[in-house]
């Protein structure tokens, strides 16, 4: 007994049934009839003059076809000859597999005649009767036999050309369809929501991103046949779509460029930048010629992604971004390199027509979108957690300027005058300071600073500033002394570097005044019967020289007469030269009838109309008037 026997004598009874049933389900299986094969054919074209005959066919220099797309002649019409097998002698299906086609004539050659099949361009209302021309043919009566096609298309003739059975074809039409719907569904809705994104956010990889999908879309709409439902009519119309192709390569171009974060000054930047532009070109070639416009378009589809994926290429082997745009560019490629090798015939077909190069695209798109949805997120989180930073900067900032805000004093009095202060921060936070205190020996010490610069640490100085000068407080010395006190305070921290200040001594009793200044502007004294006096004698910025023996200058300040203490900030213009400023002297004397807030903002108004917006500066003016 073999090993066979044996081991099948060992089977469970309840597997001999099961097993019996397979092998005569074999049995049987080697018996049946075989299924008739699928039609088969071989495509010819030559070009003619004429109507259909049989001197024109027998005439006509037919060749074999070996690409699908082929040039046109406006004097002779393209004739495409089928030598068809029909095995299971059924009524055929001739599908023209390129909708872009004006009307196509079919004609059946029987015993010698021609019978007319019908035209697949043939439209009703202006709409297409279906996404792809399809006719019935009188085939049912044939095992084999020869169809002949007249192609008109304004544009290119394509012989995409391919027979079905009734059933098949309208299995075949189905999946089409609900590929092609499917697809283009997936773009507008990708459309829609960047743009949506875009709306929110100026982001510029995004525009280009719906720029190139927007073209795509067109593009596709139009080579599945989509477009061409619509009710377009004339030859303007019915090649609306063709200037697409500019619009689709322009904004790839644009979406490739920032996905790779080329710089536009750079070379190749530039270079693609000026692609991106040129693409443009095909929208006013359209007004003068739309078959022209089609051609360049069709031509740009075998130069511009090719550009993109070698610069693509060369770059990822720097970055990440580089690589992953890369393959993802180069999948439609790939997909239609294959499709137009299935159309050839030197690879074996095995999907519905198209389906390759959409199936491309849809990876194409999934990737992009799945790539530009992980930077959007990014740039959210990022987004989201720089304003929580800058929430608690503002917060440090509002607290630090409530701090520095409070060492200005609240309101300066002193008996027999009217003192008015006018502070203005060209920013949040400013570096000017003025202060008034009442000395031991009765008299006010009256102090005006300007720390350079602007903002946060300005104001940081200047608070030193205001320890500095409340240091001095219990002193009875002169102006000058207590410049020099405070330069010695300060100078541990050295924030007198850049700092000037003028300090001014008056007694109230008699008016007695004292100007000492340090590298700031000098005092002016608008009298009673409105002339000007300048007051304060010249010396360096405060401690800029240790140990300088800061001196300072007496005048009296009558009943009527108003001190003046100021910061640059008051008349400094960017630039001095096209715009000549009038001197404070003849300002000050041009307002002297007004006082009080009128009085200084007449006076700062002169010098605002000539300084740009962005160069204002702090601006700090005491205007002291002797009343008594």
């Amino acid at each position: 007994m073999s090993v066979f026997v044996f081991q099948a004598l060992r089977i469970r009874p309840g597997w001999l049934p099961i097993l019996l049933a397979v092998l005569s389900f074999s049995a049987s299986a080697e018996n049946l009839p075989e299924e008739p094969a699928s039609p088969t054919w071989r495509i010819y074209f030559a070009y003619a003059r004429g109507q259909v005959s049989e001197e024109l066919i027998s005439g006509a220099d037919w060749q074999p076809v070996r690409s699908t797309v082929l040039p046109t002649f406006t004097e002779k019409t393209l004739w495409i000859k089928m030598q068809f097998r029909n095995p299971g002698k059924e009524n055929l299906v001739l599908e023209y597999t390129d909708p872009r086609v004006d009307v196509l004539h079919c004609y059946l050659r029987k015993e010698g005649r021609f019978i007319y099949q019908g035209s697949a361009g043939e439209t009703l209302k202006g709409r297409y009767l279906s996404l792809r021309p399809g006719l019935l043919l009188d085939t049912s009566d044939q095992e084999s036999g020869e169809l002949f096609v007249a192609v008109y298309n304004p544009f290119n003739a394509n012989t995409g050309l391919a027979l079905f059975e009734k059933t098949d074809y309208m299995n075949h039409s189905r999946v089409r369809s609900l590929l092609q719907s499917s697809f283009l569904g997936l773009i507008l809705v990708t459309i829609v929501f960047y743009s949506l994104s875009l709306a929110s956010r100026n982001r510029p990889m995004v525009a280009g991103y719906v720029l190139y999908l927007t073209g795509l879309a067109m593009y596709l709409a139009y080579r599945t046949g989509l477009y061409q439902m619509l009710p377009v009519k004339g030859a303007v119309t019915a090649s609306l779509p063709a200037p697409f192709f500019a619009l689709m390569y322009s904004g790839g171009l644009h979406f490739f460029r920032h996905f790779l974060e080329l710089p536009l000054r750079s070379a190749l930047g530039g270079f693609v930048c000026f692609l991106q532009w040129a693409m443009l070109l095909l929208f006013p070639l359209y007004l003068f010629s739309p078959e022209w416009t089609f051609a360049a378009g069709m031509y740009l589809s075998y130069i511009v992604p090719p550009i993109i994926l070698l610069i693509s290429v060369y770059f990822a082997f720097q970055n990440l971004a580089a690589r992953v745009f890369a393959l993802l560019w180069s999948l439609p490629i790939v997909f239609a390199v294959l499709e137009t090798l299935s159309r050839s015939g030197l690879i074996q077909a095995f999907f519905p027509e198209d389906f390759l190069i959409q199936s491309g695209l849809l990876f194409q798109i999934l990737g992009f979108s799945a790539f530009l949805g992980l930077k959007i997120r990014k740039e959210e989180r990022e987004r989201v957690e720089q304003e929580a930073r800058l929430l608690i900067v503002q917060n440090d900032l509002t607290r630090a300027r409530e701090l520095l805000t409070a060492n200005l004093p609240n309101s300066l009095e002193l008996p027999g005058f009217r003192i008015y202060a006018h502070y203005s921060p060209s920013s949040e936070m400013g570096g000017d300071y003025y202060d008034l205190v009442i000395r031991s020996d009765g008299s006010a010490g009256i102090l005006v600073a300007d720390v350079s610069g602007h903002g946060l640490p300005a104001a940081l100085e200047a608070s030193t500033v205001h320890v500095a000068h409340r240091s001095t407080r219990n002193l009875s010395g002169t102006a000058g002394q207590a410049l020099r006190e405070m330069a010695r305070y300060l100078d541990p921290m050295q924030s007198y570097r850049f700092l000037s200040a003028i300090y001014a001594v008056i007694d109230p009793r008699n008016g007695r005044l004292e100007i000492s200044r340090a590298g700031h502007p000098p005092a002016l004294i608008l009298r009673a019967n409105g002339s000007v006096d300048t007051v304060g004698p010249l010396a360096p910025l405060l401690g800029l020289i240790p140990e300088h023996p800061y001196g300072e200058e007496l005048d009296t300040l009558m009943i009527g007469d108003r001190l003046l203490l100021y910061t640059d900030g008051v008349y400094e213009i960017a630039d001095e030269e096209q715009n000549r400023p009038p001197e404070l002297s003849q300002v000050v004397q041009k307002y002297s009838g007004l006082k009080g807030e009128p009085f200084v903002s007449a006076i700062c108004s002169e010098y605002e109309r000539l300084r740009p917006p962005q160069n204002q500066d702090d601006v700090t003016f005491l205007e002291i008037e002797r009343l008594r």
